[in-house]
């Protein structure tokens, strides 16, 4: 649902004659989703999708490549259609067509003003279904337009968007945090022989920089220990979604 504004607001952005597109943020109307966690008595409320709507697109203005992320989004006719309009060989369009379109030299541009409201995951399946068909659709995209090699983009956008498309795999490098403990059972050999005072301070001091350099670098929308949560459901999320691609991939490839 558009705010009324949508349209003049970021119609004068397009004087730009190179800009493709403009990307607002993901918003939600149900506070009480999956997603987010709301304090009605601290007034707080933290959403999964902020630190990247309102920290990481914002700063990838700078390389000219905020990703276009589905919706919320005003497009220039032209460049689109430069790119033969939506791409279709994956499931997340979306990433995909804006990558294609930056490739061409076309620019986009992301602001952090909420113009659009929607529904976010209202449950554990709903989210789960999302979040698998976004994995599988970022990382079957390298089997097409790998950012990498793509012709048309700068170093810096290459990073940005191979960053993008990777961090579906990080469910890996977590399978072996969780493994370690199985390990042990099985070895008979745990991590930590004895329990120092040296280890409690470097353990201490681990956390309180991991939680402020978290503060500073994402602007306050950042939370290790909501992220933590989270990362217990995506886990199995994005290794799914990684073997999901790969056999994706190879079956394209064999026909």
């Amino acid at each position: 649902m558009p705010e009324p504004h949508f349209i003049t607001r970021l119609i004068g952005y397009f004087r730009d004659d190179r800009l493709g597109y403009v990307q607002t943020p993901h918003a939600f109307y149900n506070f009480d989703s999956f997603q987010a966690r709301l304090d009605h008595e601290n007034r707080h409320y933290w959403e999964e999708g902020h630190a990247f709507y309102y920290v990481i697109q914002p700063r990838r203005n700078y390389w000219g490549c905020p990703i276009f992320a589905g919706s919320a989004t005003m497009f220039r006719r032209t460049a689109i259609c430069d790119v033969g309009l939506m791409a279709t060989e994956t499931i997340t369009e979306d990433l995909h067509t804006g990558l294609r379109m930056n490739a061409k030299g076309w620019r986009s541009i992301a602001i952090n003003e909420r113009l659009v409201a929607g529904q976010a995951d209202p449950d554990i399946t709903t989210f789960h279904a999302q979040r698998m068909r976004w994995g599988t659709g970022n990382l079957s995209i390298m089997n097409y337009d790998n950012p990498l090699f793509m012709r048309g983009l700068t170093l810096p956008q290459r990073l940005c968007y191979l960053g993008s498309m990777l961090h579906w795999a990080s469910g890996i490098f977590k399978l072996i945090i969780y493994l370690t403990p199985i390990a042990m059972l099985f070895s008979g050999i745990p991590p930590v022989k004895e329990l120092t005072p040296e280890l409690i301070v470097v353990t201490l001091i681990y956390l309180i920089v991991s939680l402020t350099t978290m503060k500073i670098v994402s602007d306050g929308y950042g939370s290790i220990i909501n992220s933590e949560l989270f990362s217990m459901v995506n886990f199995w999320t994005q290794i799914k979604s990684t073997f999901r691609a790969t056999l994706v991939s190879a079956v394209d490839s064999s026909m």
